[in-house]
């Protein structure tokens, strides 16, 4: 296992719809999950009750050690088990990432002595809601997660869009808006993963998903009986097969080891040195949900607002991984990176490319961590 603090983590959308080719028979061999016991558990089934309100059925599970989220919720699938359920992990032995970027993750040494004794930049609510679940003398599983170096989770949903064209980016807007509060700081939003802040990545996305042939049921039964069924749930619009999205986050909790990272990080500590994985997620979760429930209802043209007054890449000049290079002028209606190139306008989908802002304080701050890979993901 390396050695490496987490790392954030990024997307993987191979389609201009949003959404991975669905993995094959021949994936890695299993990882053994590793439960945690009472006090995880406990806090896992407190959170799957909130998350029910928004999303019946849901569940949410904790893991010591897992080869990757994103994996397990994906081979489940694959066997037929398209429930919905969120899986975090303390560690991952065998994180993916976008382009087929490899990602481990480890354990944070200093992690538990920062939440220990590190005081707070402020007193306010953010705080108090990350310490609102500390972790008991003896508690073997919550040391495991407040060693954690990122928290990293997966949530799979069966869901049925008209069109998948930018869920990546209103999960990032959704992560945004839900994490700005906590931090007290500004998040922006780097085409098509990417959660930045000052200039730096705090984490990242990655989605695939697979069909799923039960998904028409679950769907049927997502919404609470007392809440009213409108006119265009996940259940009714858009897709007639729906598929089973598997949305995976990672969010750095500590500064990541930095040999291999392409872009300097950023991570949740600088700002709210006791914030703890677990109490983070349940601070995130609820919003992700229903983030991700109002994207299947509407679509990407309800977020698609919010990401342009945060998109980092805005009115910079980039170069693409096949050697163009142009001014970025937005996105469109899918989400589509929009470019000013030589030869005029053109548009750019996530499996094609990856975009590297060309301004000399994104420059710098990436030059000397080319030469080792790259985050990856759940």
């Amino acid at each position: 296992m390396s050695d490496s603090v987490a790392q954030a983590v990024t997307a993987n959308i191979a389609s201009p719809h949003g959404h991975a080719a669905p993995e094959t028979a021949s994936a890695a061999p299993v990882a053994p999950l590793t439960s945690v016991t009472q006090a995880a558990s406990e806090r896992m089934l407190t959170l799957s009750r909130a998350m029910q309100s928004i999303w019946l059925g849901l569940r949410a599970e904790a893991v010591l050690e897992i080869d990757s989220t994103n994996s397990e919720l994906m081979r489940r699938a694959r066997a037929g088990d398209t429930s919905p359920c969120l899986l975090v992990s303390a560690q991952q032995t065998a994180g993916r990432g976008r382009l087929g970027r490899i990602w481990h993750s480890a354990t944070d040494s200093r992690a538990a002595s920062e939440a220990d004794s590190a005081t707070a930049h402020d007193g306010g609510a953010a705080d108090r809601a990350f310490l609102s679940a500390r972790a008991a003398p003896g508690d073997a599983e919550d040391h495991a997660f407040t060693r954690c170096g990122a928290l990293t989770f997966s949530l799979g949903l069966p869901l049925a869009p008209g069109d998948w064209s930018g869920l990546s980016l209103a999960v990032g807007v959704v992560l945004a808006e839900a994490l700005e509060p906590l931090l007290g700081r500004d998040i922006s939003l780097k085409w098509p993963n990417d959660l930045w802040v000052d200039e730096r990545k705090l984490g990242g996305i990655l989605i695939e998903t697979i069909a799923s042939a039960a998904g028409s049921m679950l769907l049927a039964a997502a919404r609470p009986p007392a809440s009213p069924v409108p006119s265009a749930t996940p259940a009714t619009v858009g897709a007639a097969a729906p598929r089973f999205a598997v949305i995976g986050i990672g969010i750095n909790l500590s500064a990541p080891y930095a040999r291999g990272l392409r872009a300097a990080p950023a991570w949740v500590r600088e700002w709210q040195p006791k914030a703890q994985p677990l109490p983070l997620l349940t601070a995130l979760a609820p919003s992700l949900l229903s983030g991700i429930e109002r994207f299947a209802r509407d679509g990407f043209a309800v977020f698609a607002e919010s990401f342009s007054m945060r998109d980092v890449l805005r009115h910079r000049q980039v170069e693409l991984s096949d050697g163009r290079r142009g001014e970025c002028v937005g996105v469109g209606d899918g989400g589509e990176l929009l470019l000013r190139g030589a030869d005029g306008p053109y548009a750019i989908t996530s499996g094609e490319v990856s975009v590297k802002p060309l301004a000399a304080a994104l420059a710098a701050c990436a030059g000397s961590a080319e030469s080792a890979g790259s985050p990856g993901s759940p």
